[in-house]
């Protein structure tokens, strides 16, 4: 099983240009998530992690499953106003601006061994404040997990720039052919190219040389950021 054809492409959302990575398909296939989880999870096994922190929403998921297999605590990272006791807070940015993340001043104490756990990385704005944010509380992040990638958007650079090893389980580079459920056909050689923004299938091929039509597997818009 590849991990890739269990996550959802969905074009022009949330807004036109956009390629969004709709998890949720992967969530819901039982087999891909465990994967998921394990394979994340895998270069810590057996290692003391203290504490894994998610990042508000989809990292809740991942980060729970995750800490729960390497029985360490969780610590839930959320947007200003979102948490009832006494927070810490730090900016961290947008593409338009600067919002605000929390977590609770009691999560983390000097020290410990933190693994920071999300969805996807893209620009790295969100997970860079989050790193910043668990420092601010001495805690040492040991890494920072996601199962996407958009290396495009130079995210996975960032955090490596602050010296937090980065690991990913699937990468989407700024074309890519869209979504298919598990087990729909699709020729070698078009699953081969397509994530290159062009198509090698021979179907593609013949209809050119016979100009009966275009190839369909032109390349879809860049690839937006979380």
């Amino acid at each position: 099983m590849l991990l890739a054809e269990t996550i959802r492409t969905i074009p022009d959302y949330p807004k036109k240009g956009i390629l969004f990575r709709d998890i949720t398909t992967l969530l819901g296939d039982a087999r891909a998530f465990r994967r998921a989880v394990d394979e994340l999870v895998q270069p810590w096994a057996g290692t003391k992690i203290d504490k894994v922190a998610g990042i508000e929403a989809r990292g809740f998921i991942l980060g729970g499953a995750v800490a729960h297999q390497l029985s360490a605590g969780f610590i839930p990272i959320r947007k200003k106003g979102k948490l009832p006791h006494a927070t810490v807070s730090i900016p961290y940015s947008l593409e338009y601006g600067l919002d605000h993340m929390e977590m609770h001043e009691d999560a983390v104490t000097k020290g410990e061994r933190v693994i920071l756990v999300d969805d996807l990385i893209a620009t790295g704005g969100t997970a860079e404040g989050a790193v910043k944010l668990l420092r601010q509380m001495h805690a040492e992040v040991i890494a920072a997990c996601f199962v996407i990638d958009l290396p495009d958007l130079g995210g996975a650079a960032k955090l490596e720039a602050l010296k937090v090893p980065v690991r990913s389980l699937v990468t989407f580079r700024a074309t890519r052919r869209p979504w298919r459920p598990p087990g729909s056909r699709t020729s070698r050689s078009a699953r081969g190219s397509a994530s290159r923004g062009h198509c090698r299938a021979r179907t593609c091929r013949r209809a050119r040389a016979r100009r009966r039509s275009r190839c369909r597997c032109a390349s879809m818009p860049r690839i937006g950021s979380r």
